[in-house]
């Protein structure tokens, strides 16, 4: 049962880094510019020093291994941090609607900055969910290739 359980875990790992279809890779240029825009406000907001920032440039390696390698694993490390800022914006844009001082009645730019923000998360795992399908769904066969391959006469004639 030991060695079962190893080969389902070995089997898992291959699964999840095994190279997979460049046809989701344009969902990576849209989550590059919103990435950049928002280690630049992180930046800006807790004025790092330049020696405090190199960590902001972990998921910019990620994407260009996605670009030279695609798997699901470095999908998912992209995907789970902006799935969660996304529900942590929309879970305090709801929070501040219903509050007794809204956001927006004393501050309506910064509650509109933060439908920005919230939209464009929103936008970002969309492309990166359609990104993941393209890259695991099979690509179909033309139908005039089925026709030709049908038409070939076999060598059992």
């Amino acid at each position: 049962m030991h060695s079962s359980l190893l080969k389902k875990v070995a089997w898992l790992l291959v699964a999840l880094v095994r190279r997979r279809s460049y046809r989701g890779w344009w969902a990576y240029l849209i989550f590059l510019p919103f990435y950049l825009f928002m280690a630049s406000w992180f930046v800006a907001d807790l004025n790092l020093s330049v020696s405090r920032q190199w960590p902001l440039l972990i998921p910019a390696a990620i994407i260009t291994a996605q670009w030279i390698w695609p798997t699901i694993l470095g999908w998912a490390i992209i995907f789970t941090p902006v799935f969660l800022y996304f529900c942590d914006y929309a879970l305090a844009a709801i929070r501040d609607s219903f509050s007794s001082d809204p956001l927006w009645k004393w501050d309506p730019g910064g509650f509109v900055g933060m439908l920005f923000v919230l939209a464009l998360l929103f936008g970002v795992c969309v492309a990166l969910i359609f990104a993941l399908i393209l890259s695991i769904k099979p690509r179909r066969m033309p139908n005039n290739s089925l026709q030709a391959t049908a038409a070939a006469p076999s060598s059992c004639d």
